[in-house]
């Protein structure tokens, strides 16, 4: 709700996001608003690391705020790849 009413008071032309709230709540209320966002990974957290739901739905909801996103930033390139290989970003 405070990425939400905080971007549509803002009416901000573009977005730039990072760390992994930010970019799944942001790309998400973007997404909704038509606002166009760029993504910043700046790394992948222990929930990657790990095997069960959380994981899976951590994947899922990175899938889909990323999917709108204008660009995505990896600050290495084995986030990268490990996005790339799970199907998160093309």
């Amino acid at each position: 709700r405070q990425y939400y009413s905080f971007l549509c008071r803002e009416k901000n032309s573009i977005v730039l996001t990072y760390t992994i709230k930010p970019n799944v709540y942001g790309g998400l209320v973007c997404r909704l608003l038509r606002i166009p966002y760029a993504a910043n990974v700046t790394g992948i957290g222990s929930t990657f690391q790990r095997k069960g739901i959380l994981r899976m739905l951590v994947k899922f909801l990175y899938k889909i705020a990323l999917a709108g996103a204008s660009v995505v930033f990896f600050e290495n390139s084995g986030n990268r790849d490990l996005f790339i290989e799970n199907n998160i970003v093309k």
